[in-house]
Protein backbone atom coordinates (compact mmCIF):
# COMPACT_ATOMS: atom_id res chain seq x y z
CA UNK A 1 0.00 0.00 0.00
CA UNK A 2 1.36 3.73 -0.71
CA UNK A 3 1.05 6.00 1.82
CA UNK A 4 -1.24 9.24 0.31
CA UNK A 5 -0.41 12.09 1.87
CA UNK A 6 -3.02 13.63 3.63
CA UNK A 7 -4.12 17.03 2.79
CA UNK A 8 -3.45 19.73 5.21
CA UNK A 9 -6.28 21.70 7.23
CA UNK A 10 -6.20 24.73 6.24
CA UNK A 11 -4.98 27.61 8.19
CA UNK A 12 -7.28 30.35 8.70
CA UNK A 13 -6.40 33.45 6.88
CA UNK A 14 -5.07 36.85 8.89
CA UNK A 15 -6.63 40.01 8.20
CA UNK A 16 -6.16 43.62 8.82
CA UNK A 17 -8.86 43.37 11.94
CA UNK A 18 -6.49 40.50 13.37
CA UNK A 19 -3.67 42.26 13.72
CA UNK A 20 -5.64 45.59 15.23
CA UNK A 21 -6.86 43.48 17.55
CA UNK A 22 -4.33 41.39 18.53
CA UNK A 23 -2.83 42.86 21.36
CA UNK A 24 -6.69 43.16 22.70
CA UNK A 25 -6.24 39.05 23.18
CA UNK A 26 -3.08 39.13 24.52
CA UNK A 27 -2.94 38.83 28.49
CA UNK A 28 -0.20 41.08 30.01
CA UNK A 29 2.34 39.41 32.24
CA UNK A 30 1.84 40.10 35.65
CA UNK A 31 4.16 42.29 37.14
CA UNK A 32 6.02 41.61 40.14
CA UNK A 33 6.24 44.07 43.33
CA UNK A 34 9.91 44.58 42.99
CA UNK A 35 9.13 45.97 39.59
CA UNK A 36 6.31 48.55 40.87
CA UNK A 37 8.32 49.31 43.79
CA UNK A 38 11.42 50.28 41.29
CA UNK A 39 9.25 51.86 39.12
CA UNK A 40 7.30 53.79 41.45
CA UNK A 41 11.02 55.06 43.31
CA UNK A 42 12.21 56.24 40.00
CA UNK A 43 9.43 58.25 39.22
CA UNK A 44 9.45 59.86 43.16
CA UNK A 45 13.51 60.53 41.73
CA UNK A 46 12.07 61.82 38.91
CA UNK A 47 9.17 64.28 40.37
CA UNK A 48 11.75 65.38 42.98
CA UNK A 49 14.17 65.97 40.06
CA UNK A 50 11.70 68.22 38.24
CA UNK A 51 10.77 69.95 41.17
CA UNK A 52 14.37 71.31 41.81
CA UNK A 53 14.51 72.27 38.55
CA UNK A 54 12.03 74.32 38.61
CA UNK A 55 13.27 75.97 41.85
CA UNK A 56 16.68 77.11 39.93
CA UNK A 57 14.80 78.82 36.91
CA UNK A 58 14.15 82.09 39.10
CA UNK A 59 17.62 81.52 40.33
CA UNK A 60 18.81 81.56 36.84
CA UNK A 61 17.02 84.11 35.53
CA UNK A 62 17.81 86.88 38.43
CA UNK A 63 21.89 85.94 37.79
CA UNK A 64 20.87 86.99 33.75
CA UNK A 65 19.78 90.05 34.80
CA UNK A 66 22.15 90.89 36.67
CA UNK A 67 24.68 90.06 34.42
CA UNK A 68 22.95 91.95 31.72
CA UNK A 69 22.71 94.73 34.26
CA UNK A 70 26.84 95.08 35.01
CA UNK A 71 27.09 94.54 31.29
CA UNK A 72 25.05 98.13 30.68
CA UNK A 73 27.31 99.52 33.48
CA UNK A 74 30.82 98.43 32.82
CA UNK A 75 30.19 99.02 28.73
CA UNK A 76 30.93 102.96 28.47
CA UNK A 77 33.67 103.16 30.96
CA UNK A 78 35.54 100.39 29.26
CA UNK A 79 35.20 102.38 26.03
CA UNK A 80 36.18 105.64 27.78
CA UNK A 81 39.68 103.38 29.63
CA UNK A 82 40.13 102.18 25.99
CA UNK A 83 40.13 105.96 24.39
CA UNK A 84 42.01 107.10 27.23
CA UNK A 85 44.85 104.81 26.54
CA UNK A 86 44.65 105.08 22.66
CA UNK A 87 44.84 109.07 23.18
CA UNK A 88 47.47 109.04 25.55
CA UNK A 89 49.73 106.40 23.55
CA UNK A 90 49.41 108.90 20.54
CA UNK A 91 50.76 111.64 22.04
CA UNK A 92 53.35 109.76 24.05
CA UNK A 93 54.02 108.46 20.34
CA UNK A 94 53.88 111.48 18.89
CA UNK A 95 55.98 113.28 21.52
CA UNK A 96 58.65 111.10 20.83
CA UNK A 97 58.65 111.69 17.18
CA UNK A 98 59.15 115.25 17.55
CA UNK A 99 62.14 114.53 19.54
CA UNK A 100 63.64 111.89 17.09
CA UNK A 101 63.14 114.30 13.96
CA UNK A 102 64.19 117.20 16.23
CA UNK A 103 61.10 119.45 14.82
CA UNK A 104 61.30 123.10 15.54
CA UNK A 105 63.93 122.60 17.61
CA UNK A 106 62.15 120.04 20.03
CA UNK A 107 65.35 118.16 22.27
CA UNK A 108 64.44 115.77 25.56
CA UNK A 109 66.40 114.78 27.52
CA UNK A 110 66.87 110.41 27.58
CA UNK A 111 65.32 110.55 30.78
CA UNK A 112 62.34 112.08 30.33
CA UNK A 113 62.36 109.54 27.21
CA UNK A 114 63.00 106.66 29.08
CA UNK A 115 59.69 107.76 31.42
CA UNK A 116 57.39 108.77 28.69
CA UNK A 117 58.23 105.19 27.35
CA UNK A 118 58.00 103.60 30.67
CA UNK A 119 54.63 105.31 31.81
CA UNK A 120 53.11 104.32 28.29
CA UNK A 121 53.72 100.61 28.94
CA UNK A 122 52.46 101.10 32.63
CA UNK A 123 49.13 102.73 31.65
CA UNK A 124 48.75 99.53 28.54
CA UNK A 125 49.25 96.96 31.16
CA UNK A 126 47.85 98.68 33.88
CA UNK A 127 44.39 99.65 32.22
CA UNK A 128 44.15 96.71 30.13
CA UNK A 129 45.67 93.77 32.61
CA UNK A 130 44.63 95.43 35.47
CA UNK A 131 41.47 97.82 35.41
CA UNK A 132 39.46 96.10 32.45
CA UNK A 133 39.94 92.76 33.94
CA UNK A 134 39.08 94.16 36.97
CA UNK A 135 35.92 95.47 35.93
CA UNK A 136 34.90 92.10 33.41
CA UNK A 137 36.16 89.65 35.76
CA UNK A 138 35.66 90.88 39.19
CA UNK A 139 32.50 91.59 38.57
CA UNK A 140 31.22 88.04 37.82
CA UNK A 141 32.66 84.63 39.53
Amino acid sequence: MQDEPQPQAEQPKISVEDMDNALDRLSPEPSTNEQTLTFYDRLREVGLENFQLKLTVPELEQKLKTKDILDGLIEPYAKKAFIFMCMYCGFVGSVLLLDSFKICGFDMDPTVQAYLVGSTAVTVIGLVGMVLTGIFVGARK
